[in-house]
């Protein structure tokens, strides 16, 4: 017998109950609710983490990304202000409530080349990151989301120096692992790519897609993020604001703006959660700022 996860309390099925399916093979009775309509000019800010620090060294975080039930955080960032960059692991005691937040472990020295983006296949096995050298590599874990079993896959990494500049910027995958995009700081745009294989970044196997310019809404994009369907996508400024636009399948060909919401804090990454209505922003100032989200 396959144990099947409850709804939630509102009739949703969460990212946590989907991943914890999608494990044990299970599709679900119903279909899955697709995210809302994100109004995001009504975002409002709730708090600041503590100052992003391992107990010795303190971070710029410059990529961010949670774990699907919310008790795990994970940062791409500037050891000291230096482009030595590490990935680190903080543990929520409260989930999706940073200022829960605790050091947890780390893989140091993962670039010297300012660290840009910390992205993870959705069942928490494999992380991406991306530097200023414009290629993308791989991290496998051997225990899902516990950044002290990461190994980097020598194998599987791919340069986007035909396409971006030297400062690119926090990479978004698709949950299928077939699409990203990635914002560009110097070039003022967004590119999309695909994958011939789910998670694969192997070269060959990644290609360009097209590209969309950002200077009519921001110069120097600093992050982008989008909707499981791919219908909403929400693209960081330079430095204080967030824009929403619609399209459809991930396509930035079609973008379509549908309002902003801007906030001093909103600086060098960011992360959304549909389920539990939360943004988060990484800022310059060392800290994780917390936003909740309407529909």
């Amino acid at each position: 017998m396959v144990w099947l996860p409850r709804w939630g309390c509102n009739g949703m099925i969460t990212s946590a109950q989907k991943l914890l399916m999608a494990r044990a093979g299970v599709v679900p009775p119903t279909p899955i609710t697709p995210w809302g309509d994100i109004a995001i000019a009504s975002t409002s800010y709730v708090q600041n983490s503590s100052t992003i620090s391992d107990g010795s060294n303190s971070y710029w975080p410059n990529g961010l990304f949670f774990k699907p039930d919310g008790t795990k955080m994970f940062i791409m960032g500037w050891r000291n202000g230096t482009g030595t960059s590490d990935l680190l692991e903080f543990s929520l005691s409260v989930a999706w409530d940073i200022s829960s937040a605790s050091y947890t472990t780390q893989v140091s020295s993962v670039t010297s080349n300012y660290g840009r983006g910390c992205e993870f296949k959705r069942d928490g096995t494999a992380l991406f990151f991306y530097d200023n050298s414009r290629v993308m590599c791989k991290y496998t874990l051997s225990t899902a989301w516990d950044l002290s079993t990461a190994s980097l896959d020598s194998s599987n990494s791919t340069s986007f120096a035909t396409v971006t500049t030297p400062q690119p910027r926090n990479p978004f995958f698709s949950e299928d692992g077939k699409t990203v995009l990635i914002s560009d700081n110097n070039n003022d745009a967004l590119y999309q790519f695909s994958l011939s294989t789910a998670w694969d970044i192997s070269t060959g196997s990644v290609s360009y897609v097209a590209s969309f310019s950002t200077t009519s809404y921001t110069t120097h994009p600093r992050g982008v993020f989008a909707s499981s369907t791919g219908d909403q996508i929400f693209l960081l400024s330079n430095f204080g604001a967030v824009y929403k636009f619609t399209t459809t399948d991930f396509d930035i060909t079609s973008l379509v703006a549908d309002g902003s919401y801007s906030n001093a804090n909103l600086q060098s990454a960011i992360f959304m959660d549909y389920d539990n209505l939360k943004m988060y922003s990484a800022t310059i100032s060392n800290i994780v700022s917390e936003y909740d989200i309407t529909t």
